[in-house]
């Protein structure tokens, strides 16, 4: 379950804690790996009637914009990502489990300047 609050409003979105837990591991773990020392990475849970909306964001190194349509392709890297370790498959399996709860996740990032990337889950009462 993931939970949070709201305008003092309980959220919920149900669904595997290891699925759930992996998929906010990464996109956490991504931004704090990409953001140089003195920078920010800010996780916000809000909710509006339907879904839940998880943004992770960070003041890192960004992707360029040629790069932002391959994001989640297997084993794709940006060419700001090559000094750091890393697989290519991170934000692939990110993807994989938002479209298992049949959500969306989207990016948007200013090389430079930071990435955002947004998760929408369904909303559980």
């Amino acid at each position: 379950k993931l939970t949070g609050l709201s305008g003092g409003q309980d959220l919920f979105v149900m669904g595997h804690k290891s699925k759930l837990e992996q998929m906010i591991g990464n996109l956490v773990d991504n931004a704090i790996k990409f953001t140089p020392s003195g920078g920010s990475v800010t996780v916000t849970l809000c909710g509006g009637t339907d879904e839940v909306e998880l943004c992770v964001s960070d003041t890192g190194v960004g992707i360029p914009p040629e790069s932002l349509p391959h994001v989640f392709d297997r084993y794709f890297r940006s060419p700001t990502a090559t000094e750091h370790s890393g697989s290519g498959l991170g934000l692939t399996l990110v993807q994989s489990i938002v479209n298992y709860y049949h959500g969306s996740i989207t990016c948007k990032s200013v090389l430079g300047r930071g990435s955002s990337f947004t998760v929408r889950l369904r909303r559980q009462a």
